[in-house]
């Protein structure tokens, strides 16, 4: 049995099956497009905290990779397993 071929799939931040703790806001008016390391966000959209803060994503899948960016830090990709 062949293994099955893998796919990419992008999903924004604004997506509805996305669930944010209350400590994050959003900017969809693309206020911060000009701001960060890697040039405008996806669809001028972006959540943040400054703090500590959650989000829930379900997926059927076996693996995951979150890109992620910030104004000051070391900002790249975190892979994980489910």
């Amino acid at each position: 049995m062949s293994e099955p071929s893998s796919r990419q799939i992008v999903v924004d931040d604004n997506d509805s099956r996305i669930f944010y703790s209350s400590s994050f806001f959003v900017d969809s008016n693309g206020t911060m497009d000009s701001q960060g390391n890697f040039g405008p966000t996806l669809k001028s959209t972006l959540h943040g905290t400054n703090g500590t803060g959650s989000f829930q994503f379900r997926f059927s899948g076996q693996s995951f990779q979150l890109l992620f960016g910030g104004l000051n830090e070391h900002c790249g990709p975190k892979q994980g397993q489910e």
